[in-house]
């Protein structure tokens, strides 16, 4: 290996595939990093080139550096590339970015016997490098994860061992960092005597506890008094056993046996502010968390908003103020970022403003002042927020001038310790002077009433009360007493020119109570787009205190001030899970999870919001369908004349009622998989024997027959119905339909053959709010489903019923029976039932194949399902796959294509990375046949696509998945080799998208998406 770029050509790194060379100027307009990102790459880590993928540079490259020790610490704190290169006298060796070791002050070595292959680029943007190295590449080794473990212990112990209260240790914790500041950045220190500070020099000073306070003092003095200031009288309760702890905390000594620090090894000039916002969760500590449904946000997500709002302004306009309100802005992460494109902007305006000038400092405090505003209602949240934001305006100094600058005071100007909807706040005078460009964040997500819910519930009513005697048509109203609603209603009360970006909790646009809330939400503001993260929502949110229930969404939206919305289209992106977003948050985003809505179609279903998470125009078009042509299960057992219908007893609860007339009755334990599909076990043994509950329910539920359903569903989303013909006794978990009259009874029994269909599963995908969503479970949206009588299926119910009832006590019935020819006796009656439903509702085969998709795919993937792996394999050039999504095509353009002298013939060109379609219209003198193939090798394929676009098509195959375009004979596609992208229910997607474009645009203009 002669240099770096032998290196490059033996990784197929070009400067046309994400490669960038850092001494060269390009990188810096065409990467759109972070700018603390930019900055860290130009000042400190100074790579000799990087390679970048969907804007995160992943690949670090260093040819011969000096003062290896130093560079290796900078990149783990770094905490941005996962791989880093380093060429010496011919030799490679590839680190690990994210695990430093600190007994020989490097980098992990990364076990790769063979770089070239792990490392080249097909490998590396099909997600092949990632999963070969995900174990090694773990969240546990890095900077973020080692730093918040520190201060979690150090924190602890200042409350719980030193008497200290949270928010005093909070201060303390944020003093000793921002010191830590100002010696990581080799600023002087004028205490006593001007010098430059060591992290000893620092710790000797803490072991006099007179001298401690008088410093703090000092530094409040010296810089601002807004960060971190103790309360009054709090100083004297500070004892030197607690300092004994920082000091600790700051050396490498045993915190408590469990925990040492790692604190020596953290570059604070270096680390990035997302560490802030994950001691911000610890600071408000698990009780603050758990009460106001604050969660911390993750900083990609923060990237993410303000490259579409912010980054996007600022590059339009000519000027470099960008006002903007976070009004839940906990530790300021957004406002940080936001400055720090702000002060950027400043600088590409004013280029021969020197940074040491008094000017630049006045513009430093100017911008601060006059385009950053927070609110909280958590008052170390405020501490929290004013310190990053200083922070990040000493980042923008050198240090000779750092220690000459008096940051701005912000507290009660900018930032205010308050509730969003306390309208007679101080806050609410300031800002209503102010045009916001944004307003931005992550409001808090509780549910349900508190003691800390008396505001938003209190405006909520009131601006009820307002609009009722104005006359409004839709009232305002939330659902479930929803903080995050309040918060979307909130801020129509201020003036916003450009966007409202709200992180929220997805429950918002399905919960099966919101519908009222939504159209009042849609009717007064304008949608722009939804972002939905659901499915991937325990890869986001893995250090928050529950992440099961805590489905984000994020939604950019402008409220229309009373004027007219017309029609207006929504930009819906799913994001779904894989391996990239889970390592890095890198946006697999196919072009199949984009949708485009007119906004009056959400007015006019709501159910559609959920549809558009994991179906397409497709899916809703047969969704509308079945709503239309069938009644449903719930409108056949409405009349209490036919049929009494509720859930089983509820045990808990503050008043307990008379059960005795339940004692003695079968007992249907549903944690013991008494209920499976089509199967109930009662045990003899188990009987009920509680006498007094809390809603005993009507005794009629429990005797039999009844139809039987489970709230929870299997890992394949599939619902849990059975008949019972045996009186018992069950819980909530379940539903019972008690028909009045017996010959009701073959109702029941066609009801649970839908229950428990693919069909069934299908449309709880579909819609249903909580399916894929958050925990899955079915609330009444099972009586949307369609319904109609129907004897036969009865009566195969019946026989399975029977079959079924042989195997009592064996979980796995269907899997493990002995009894062959009864085990394919229930798969043949299984698969019978399921063409009969097909049949019932006139399911056609397109719309056969959006339930195979669903239910084969989507919900593997979803669920992360042991085979899910599977749907990501490449797929052979002989595969049938490949043949039935050609034949959608052949059965749509064949007819409209060809002539009396023409053919449609579809070229495939298959290697193992990507597949290619060219979709022609050839003489019938040189047909060969209707679809060809041909077998080529990666980098030989990837040349014919770059033939056919000027544009840089690399990120958008391998991120979202497809490239489409129209070329003078033929028109084409080309995907990844993943056998997910290649379903026959995908290619009527694709047939639509090309349809749509010639018809609307004309193969001219045409442009691959």
């Amino acid at each position: 290996m002669k240099n770096l770029n032998d290196l490059f050509d033996k990784l197929e790194l070009k400067k046309g595939n994400g490669l960038y060379i850092t001494s060269e100027n390009e990188w810096r307009k065409k990467c759109n990093f972070p700018s603390r990102v930019k900055r860290l790459i130009n000042h400190k880590l100074k790579p000799d080139a990087f390679f970048v993928f969907d804007n995160k540079p992943l690949l670090l490259f260093y040819d011969s550096p000096k003062e290896i020790s130093r560079i290796h610490k900078a990149l783990w704190n770094f905490n941005e590339s996962p791989i880093v290169f380093f060429v010496f006298n011919h030799k490679v060796d590839v680190y690990n970015g994210f695990n430093y070791i600190r007994t020989n002050s490097l980098l992990e070595v990364i076990p790769s016997r063979n770089y070239i292959d792990d490392f080249n680029y097909f490998n590396l943007v099909t997600g092949k490098t990632w999963k070969k190295f995900q174990n090694v590449i773990g969240d546990n080794t890095r900077v973020d994860f080692h730093l918040l473990r520190s201060i979690e212990t150090a924190h602890e112990i200042l409350t719980t061992k030193h008497n200290l209260s949270s928010s005093m240790s909070n201060t303390l914790i944020g003093k000793v960092i921002f010191v830590r500041y100002l010696i990581d950045r080799k600023i002087k220190i004028g205490y006593k005597e001007e010098k430059y500070w060591t992290n000893n020099d620092f710790c000797d000073l803490l072991e006099s506890r007179e001298d401690s306070i008088l410093f703090f003092r000092y530094l409040e003095d010296k810089f601002n008094g807004d960060m971190f200031k103790f309360g009054l009288n709090e100083e004297h309760l500070i004892k030197q056993e607690a300092l004994n702890t920082i000091i600790r905390l700051l050396n490498e000594d045993i915190l408590d046996k469990n925990q040492t620090s790692m604190f020596q090894l953290f570059d604070f000039s270096i680390i990035p502010i997302e560490f802030i916002s994950n001691v911000y969760e610890t600071f408000i500590g698990k009780e603050d968390q758990e009460e106001d449904g604050a969660y911390y946000t993750p900083l990609f997500l923060v990237d993410y908003i303000l490259n579409e709002t912010v980054d996007d302004y600022l590059i339009r306009s000519n000027d470099y103020n960008c006002k903007v309100l976070d009004p839940a802005c906990g530790s300021g992460i957004f406002l940080v970022e936001t400055l720090r494109k702000i002060i950027e902007k400043y600088k590409d305006l004013h280029p021969d403003l020197m940074e040491d000038s008094e000017e630049f400092k006045e513009g430093l405090r100017n911008i601060a002042k006059n385009n950053i505003f927070g609110i909280d209602k958590n008052l170390s949240a405020i501490q929290v927020a004013i310190f990053s934001i200083q922070l990040t305006l000493l980042d923008y100094q050198e240090p000779s001038s750092i220690e000459t600058f008096k940051l701005p005071s912000l507290l009660k100007s900018n930032f205010f310790h308050s509730d969003f909807f306390n309208l007679s706040d101080e806050y609410n005078y300031s800002f209503d002077k102010i045009v916001f460009n944004f307003i931005i964040g992550n409001p808090p997500w509780k549910r349900g009433k508190s003691e800390n819910s008396n505001f938003y519930i209190s405006y909520v009513k009131e601006r009820h009360s307002k609009e009722k005697r104005q006359g409004r048509r839709i009232l305002p109203a939330i659902s479930n007493s929803e903080i995050a609603q309040a918060f979307l209603l909130r801020v129509s009360d201020f003036k916003v020119e450009n966007r409202v970006v709200f992180i929220v909790t997805s429950k918002v646009m399905y919960n099966t109570k919101g519908d009222i809330f939504r159209k009042y939400f849609l009717e007064n503001n304008v949608i722009h787009r939804i972002l939905e993260l659901a499915p991937v929502r325990h890869q986001i949110f893995n250090k928050s205190h529950d992440p099961a229930i805590a489905p984000p969404a994020i939604l950019f939206f402008k409220p229309s001030y009373g004027n007219s919305k017309n029609v207006n289209e929504i930009e819906h992106i799913t994001i779904m899970p894989s391996r990239l977003f889970y390592l890095f948050q890198i946006f697999t985003i196919s072009s199949y999870d984009f949708k485009y809505i007119s906004q009056n179609k959400l007015i006019e279903y709501d159910w559609l919001w959920k549809v558009l998470v994991y179906g397409n125009f497709n899916d809703f078009n047969f969704i509308k369908r079945l709503k239309e042509e069938f009644s449903n299960i719930g409108e056949e057992i409405s009349d209490v004349s036919r049929y009494r219908k509720g859930q089983g007893v509820t045990i808990g609860g503050k008043d307990k009622n008379n059960a005795n007339h339940l004692i003695g009755m079968p007992f249907i334990k549903t944690s013991k998989n008494s209920l499976k599909p089509y199967w109930v076990n009662i045990n003899k043994n188990n009987k009920w024997e509680l006498n007094e509950i809390h809603r005993p329910r009507n005794p009629d539920l429990f005797t039999a027959p009844m139809l039987l359903i489970k709230k929870g569903i299997s890992s394949n989303f599939n619902l849990v119905s059975a008949v019972n013909q045996e009186n018992a006794v069950f819980t909530d978990s379940l539903t019972s339909v008690k028909p009045i009259k017996l010959n009701l009874l073959t109702n029941l029994y066609t009801m649970t053959a839908i229950l428990n269909s693919k069909l069934a599963s299908y449309l709880a995908l579909q819609t249903f709010s909580s399916i894929g969503i958050e925990r899955e479970q079915v609330h009444d949206e099972k009586w949307e489903l369609p319904f109609k009588e129907n004897n036969e299926i009865s009566q195969k119910v019946i026989s399975l019923q029977e079959k079924l009832a042989h195997f009592d006590n064996n979980e796995d019935f269907i899997i493990n029976s002995e009894n062959l020819s009864t085990h394919n006796a229930i798969i043949h009656n299984i698969k019978e039932i399921e063409e009969l439903i097909h049949s019932l509702f006139n399911i056609s085969r397109i719309e056969k194949l959006l339930i195979d998709y669903s239910t084969t795919v989507i919900i593997p993937i979803i669920k992360n399902h042991l085979l899910h792996e599977r749907l990501l394999n490449p797929v052979g050039i002989d595969s049938s796959t490949i043949k039935e999504y050609c034949l959608e095509f052949i059965n749509e353009f064949s007819p409209l294509l060809e002539t009396e002298n023409q053919k449609f013939q579809i070229d495939v060109l298959h290697s193992s990375k990507i597949i290619g379609m060219y979709f022609k219209v050839v003489p019938k003198n040189k047909f060969e046949e209707i679809i060809t193939y041909k077998k080529l090798d990666d980098t030989s394929l990837y040349l014919n696509i770059t033939k056919l676009s000027t544009k840089k098509i690399t990120e958008r195959l391998f991120i979202q998945k497809a490239v489409r375009g129209f070329e003078k004979d033929f028109f084409y596609i080309f995907k990844p080799n993943e056998k997910r992208l290649w379903h026959p229910a995908i290619s009527l997607i694709d047939i639509n998208d090309f349809k749509d474009s010639i018809l609307k645009f004309g193969r001219r203009n045409y442009e691959a998406k």
